[in-house]
């Protein structure tokens, strides 16, 4: 009879009644999340300067610009396993690409594209295509003649998490409306973050890329 009374208290989890850990009733940590590498390449336009009668060219945004936004996208991807790094080195655009006025002007950016990899350009100044009386930080864009095409345009004037932000568009996820969301305009200043279902979509559609071969592991 002691003993059944027993049986029972274990099945219905009696007070004091403790499991040890080496046995097959205890529960197992979750296995750790294998990390996404995401391979990236860089595209920087390049702007005419006059040096004493002299032109020449140089880059409208600094390797330690580039390299902090590339960054601050790591830390905010980097609780949900993923990661981007330059496949490459860095390349150059010509003048040309440096102020992108029109939608054109955006996908002549696609002549440029490295394929395998997620493509990151970085240009002095984007005007809006929807209004044309501003201009924006960055974009995540799509040829409009041939839609496969995608990129993330990062003009000089971004915020820190703009190539974040934009990554985080290329990675399948929209606006939010949440504020220090990194996919939301609503900010005061506290810490940027996915959650938990923007992180799972981005996996997801990572592992999409992979599958389809638009990104590959090199």
């Amino acid at each position: 009879m002691l003993r059944r009374r027993f049986i029972a208290s274990a099945l219905l989890g009696g007070a004091g009644l403790t499991i040890p850990s080496g046995t097959a009733w205890a529960k197992k940590p979750p296995a750790p999340v294998a990390e996404i590498a995401v391979p990236i390449v860089i595209a920087v336009a390049a702007r005419k300067l006059d040096d004493k009668g002299k032109p020449r060219l140089e880059p409208v945004v600094t390797r330690a610009f580039v390299e902090a936004q590339l960054e601050a996208a790591n830390e905010v991807f980097k609780p949900h396993a993923l990661r981007f790094f330059e496949r490459d080195a860095a390349s150059t655009l010509p003048e040309s690409a440096a102020r992108l006025e029109t939608a054109a002007d955006r996908d002549a950016l696609a002549s440029s594209m490295v394929s395998g990899v997620a493509n990151v350009y970085f240009v002095e100044s984007l005007r809006d295509v929807d209004d044309p009386k501003l201009y924006r930080m960055g974009v995540c864009w799509r040829k409009l003649s041939n839609l496969k095409k995608k990129y993330v345009i990062v003009a000089a004037s971004a915020q820190p998490t703009t190539l974040a932000h934009e990554l985080g568009h290329y990675l399948g996820n929209p606006h939010s409306t949440v504020k220090n969301n990194l996919m939301s305009y609503d900010r005061d200043g506290g810490k940027v973050f996915l959650d938990d279902a923007q992180g799972q979509r981005a996996r997801k559609t990572a592992r999409a890329l992979f599958a389809s071969k638009e990104l590959v592991t090199q």
